[in-house]
């Protein structure tokens, strides 16, 4: 009896260890399912905070891209209407430089034409007149044109000196080179701002200087993409 006692004793026992172990196991095994969930949720954490930094990124790059093209744009718009107003102003300009064809020049022609007429020199009067009346044509038809070609320019430059000179009685002679460019038909230059510049030349120039020894010199280059009268 007492070694059944024993026996069942040791069963009971070994039962309870099982039992125990058996609830050890279940205890790990819940233990590792929680860790593994806790794990899942912080991968899914990182994730999830990955995805918000990435969003975040996004954004404030959009709101960067989105800002610097509001400043381009800005900075556009702002060049644009700085340029509109540069054209204005370079219009001004433009119109302020062809109304400083003297009205004494115009007036001097038709007395100097009144002139050789009174005194029966026709046909220099003859050749006088054609040359104002071609100038008059040129000067309103260049007027109307914002550019013209600078081969247009150089024959109306032309025509109004052998004018002056015919006007001053051979006073001075003239050089114009335009050699150095090759494609004077298509460089456009602005219409009438070459001859005040000319016209200055003469009056202050040569009127007041005795001798047979004045010479205007023109001349037409490039330099840097530039053109430069001289």
């Amino acid at each position: 009896l007492k070694y059944l006692e024993r026996m069942s004793y040791r069963e009971i026992a070994e039962i309870q260890i099982k039992h125990k172990t058996r609830e050890l196991e279940r205890e790990n095994a819940e233990l590792e399912e929680k860790n593994e969930l806790i794990v899942k949720l912080n991968e899914e954490s990182s994730r999830n905070q990955e995805l918000k930094d990435q969003q975040n990124r996004y954004i404030i790059f959009a709101l960067i891209s989105g800002l610097l093209l509001i400043i381009i744009i800005g900075l556009l718009v702002f060049r644009q209407d700085k340029l509109k107003t540069q054209i204005r102003e370079t219009e001004l300009e433009q119109r302020a430089l062809r109304s400083q064809m003297n009205p004494h020049f115009m007036f001097n022609s038709l007395n100097s034409i009144q002139s050789l007429i009174a005194t029966d020199n026709n046909a220099e009067a003859s050749i006088y007149l054609a040359k104002f009346s071609r100038l008059m044509r040129r000067i309103l038809q260049n007027s109307r044109q914002a550019y013209i070609p600078l081969r247009q320019e150089i024959e109306f430059l032309e025509n109004y000196i052998e004018l002056e000179q015919r006007r001053f009685k051979e006073a001075f002679d003239y050089e114009l080179d335009e050699v150095a460019i090759e494609d004077a038909h298509f460089v456009m230059i602005p219409p009438l701002v070459i001859q005040p510049f000319i016209e200055n030349a003469i009056i202050h120039g040569f009127l007041n200087k005795k001798g047979d020894d004045n010479i205007l010199n023109i001349n037409f280059y490039k330099e840097d993409n530039f053109l430069i009268c001289e």
